[in-house]
């Protein structure tokens, strides 16, 4: 069973796969612990984020509260209930800046120039801000993790919604 957690912030329900199940959530509200160990996950696929660059540098602790407390908040609730595996969604390229070749490969160089591409790159290597926890999506001892650039992984629509995740 798939199970979608949003709080509908930019998203919508009719973007949704009506086989899915969908709860209203945010991921900074602490119910999700209760929620994720009622659950039971083997594999939590984590796209929930603030994603306008802009919004980033205008309102950067805005974007930190969701991009990396949220994540913290998921990541926390995975170890806590036994996810087997977290995939998170990084940046298309926030994460490398401006970059030294084309296309970037996953060993470029990072360096971001947006609040929003440290966010990103804070999730995908929480040790370089001490944050490192056994669950993160490093792949770190304790909990495998995946990180996957969202460019391959969906569409996103001239609104920002996403239209479409993963046709199987």
């Amino acid at each position: 069973e798939v199970v979608i957690i949003d709080n509908l912030t930019s998203g919508r329900t009719t973007n949704l796969n009506p086989r899915a199940r969908f709860i209203e959530k945010d991921i900074n509200d602490d119910s999700i612990h209760e929620f994720f160990l009622n659950e039971k996950f083997d594999i939590v696929c984590h796209q929930a984020a603030q994603v306008d660059v802009r919004v980033s540098v205008e309102d950067p602790r805005f974007d930190a509260g969701i991009n990396v407390l949220g994540s913290l908040n998921i990541y926390e609730a995975c170890k806590n209930s036994g996810v087997k595996k977290i995939i998170f969604a990084s940046s298309g390229g926030a994460v490398y800046g401006e970059q030294e070749t084309f296309p970037a490969s996953e060993d470029h160089p990072t360096n971001p120039c947006s609040p929003y591409g440290i966010t990103k790159l804070l999730n995908e290597k929480p040790d370089i801000a001490g944050i490192a926890m056994p669950n993160m999506p490093s792949g770190s001892p304790g909990m495998p993790g995946t990180k996957s650039g969202p460019f391959v992984i969906y569409a996103v629509g001239h609104d920002g919604s996403t239209k479409e995740f993963m046709r199987i």
